[in-house]
């Protein structure tokens, strides 16, 4: 696919809470006038957590970055953040398991 003229400007986290419920909405705002996206990132036990990732780790990911490039946003973006999380935490459950590396047990 040919890159297009068109780039991510910016992306905001929004806290919000109708009826009590803590979301966070994400907003992706392009060059282009008017043509911004909306997304869900609600984890509401850990709201400020979702605005911190996105905040310091996503938005300076994503700017520059061309939003019709789906495919390749999204494949960084799992492999980058999801993975890299995932092991974090299997990491400390073999820790909690075995006690600290060289002593199980």
């Amino acid at each position: 696919m040919a890159a297009s003229d068109t780039h991510i400007t910016d992306v905001r986290a929004i806290l919000t809470a109708p009826a009590g419920i803590r979301l966070v909405v994400v907003r992706v705002d392009t060059n282009q006038p008017g043509l911004y996206g909306l997304g869900c990132a609600t984890f509401t036990q850990r709201a400020r957590v979702v605005v911190t990732a996105i905040d310091e780790y996503l938005k300076p990911f994503l700017v520059g970055k061309d939003p019709l490039e789906i495919e390749d946003v999204w494949q960084v973006v799992i492999r980058q953040f999801l993975l890299a999380q995932r092991s974090g935490a299997q990491q400390r459950h073999q820790r909690c398991r075995h006690g600290p590396v060289g002593h199980p047990r």
